[in-house]
């Protein structure tokens, strides 16, 4: 090559040319990112990444799905990010549901006609159904789910599990809802986290309420865990005509319950042939194979619908059990046995000793640990005999626990069951990106967008004038 040549110009208008062509590869990248979400997510946990769960039941949404996000414009956080990523993702899989941010400043009364008022805390997720009948607030602190483990603490995303869950809600053409009952002192909502966000993801909008002055629509089921004290005649009342009417009622009890002080309770019960025993049951070591060093924690024989044993992955955990009482013949109900214990099961009556060992009172056998009951009429009864299992704890590493409830809770209420659920609940990783504000933020993606073009540039004029001084 000619060392004397001039630089010519249209190696100039060709390095612009080419930066050029890389900003619109890259806007063509990002609009196509938008409808189909092409990124990779390369965390550990593949936070952003939806379950198969997730997949499969917004394929099947058919019914036009709203999601509104509470969001004012320069603000900025790692969890509004997460959320985000979530709804983009799941908009890409089917174009019925539709994602919108709104800025509270700025369209208050929109805010107005989801909230009931222009309050709304930053984050909130609002999903509503097509028909507007039906909205569902998901606030930022449900998003997020705290336990400790040891001595470590795990901080859990539900931002997924919580909005697949709204939108099975807004779409179902026969919405549910799952009542925790108080006012008996009842194990609530904030001490069974683990089941309250299961039932959310499947689809029930679970609500806490008091039985004294609560009035339960048709398709509600109602949830009472452990109580205490004993029914009040008006309630007892009340809670039997919930179930004449074709209602719905979960009833769990444990070896701590004082079921001798709940006489107006098992008045109700026995009306469908269920009752509770006084007690603590213990399994024979012989009898399971996993749990031989705890024989409180029991690991019952699945009956009835054997259904249930093929779609339940692993072993049901059952501690601090107590029994039901033997079922009794009444017409017109039918009753259907759950669980149960093996033939050499022990039932301390005296629930204060030592499990693994015998004291006056001690019964030997099989014992029933859970019973469902209906008649044509359309009503359910699910009586366990654990309350422990419900409860945040270290048993519940056995998520079968909470896909048996789920699904009988979902078959109480005529949902479609799901055995087996995974609603990309996911563990947040320990360090993240943090920026100070918005502008930080912005100000960096610019610079990480930029950066490619300039070493593209770079790269070309250093080859250019390295030929020019050949």
């Amino acid at each position: 090559m000619n060392k004397g040549m001039r630089f010519p110009l249209y190696n100039l208008l060709l390095c612009l040319l080419a930066v050029i062509f890389c900003i619109l590869l890259c806007l063509c990248f990002q609009a196509a990112e938008d409808r189909w979400y092409l990124k990779w997510d390369l965390s550990p946990d593949r936070l952003s990444a939806l379950s198969d769960y997730t997949t499969e039941k917004l394929k099947s949404l058919d019914t036009e799905v709203s999601v509104y996000l509470v969001h004012t414009p320069g603000t900025h956080s790692s969890l509004l990010d997460l959320v985000q990523e979530t709804l983009s993702r799941m908009r890409s899989i089917n174009p019925n549901l539709k994602t919108a941010e709104v800025n509270p400043a700025g369209e208050p009364q929109r805010l107005l006609s989801l909230n009931g008022s222009t309050l709304v805390e930053e984050g909130t997720l609002f999903v509503r159904g097509s028909d507007g009948t039906r909205t569902v607030r998901i606030l930022p602190s449900e998003l997020l789910f705290s336990t400790r483990i040891g001595e470590e603490i795990y901080t859990i995303y539900t931002g997924e599990a919580r909005v697949i869950g709204a939108v099975s809600h807004v779409s179902s053409p026969s919405a549910a809802r799952a009542v925790f009952l108080s006012g008996h002192g009842e194990t609530g909502e904030q001490d069974c986290t683990s089941l309250s966000l299961q039932l959310n993801a499947v689809g029930l909008r679970v609500i806490t309420a008091n039985l004294s002055n609560f009035t339960a629509e048709p398709n509600d089921v109602l949830l009472m865990i452990d109580p205490r004290t004993d029914l009040t005649e008006r309630e007892q009342l009340m809670l039997a005509d919930h179930l004449d009417r074709g209602g719905a009622f979960f009833l769990s009890f444990g070896s701590g319950t004082p079921v001798s002080g709940l006489s107006r309770l098992q008045a109700v019960c026995s009306l469908y042939g269920l009752g509770m025993e006084q007690g603590w049951l213990v399994e024979n070591p012989l009898e399971t194979q996993r749990y031989i060093d705890r024989v409180e924690w029991l690991n019952p024989r699945l009956e009835g619908d054997q259904s249930l044993a093929d779609n339940l992955s692993g072993r049901l955990i059952l501690p601090n059990a107590a029994a039901l009482s033997s079922p009794l013949y009444r017409p017109g109900v039918t009753l259907e046995r759950l669980l149960s214990t093996s033939g050499r099961a022990v039932l301390h009556r005296d629930s204060t000793g030592r499990a693994d060992q015998s004291a006056e009172g001690d019964v030997t056998g099989g014992f029933l640990l859970g019973a469902y009951a209906g008649n044509s009429a359309g009503m359910r009864f699910l009586l366990l005999g654990s309350a422990d299992m419900l409860r945040d704890g270290e048993w519940l590493d056995a998520s079968e626990n909470l896909d048996l409830i789920s699904s009988m809770l979902l078959r109480m209420t005529h949902q479609e069951v799901t055995y087996s659920l995974d609603a990309g609940v996911k563990r947040l990783p320990a360090h993240t990106i943090r920026f100070p504000n918005e502008q930080v933020r912005i100000r960096t993606s610019i610079f990480l967008l930029a950066l490619l073009p300039c070493i593209l540039l770079l790269t070309m004029a250093a080859v250019l004038i390295k030929r020019r001084r050949l």
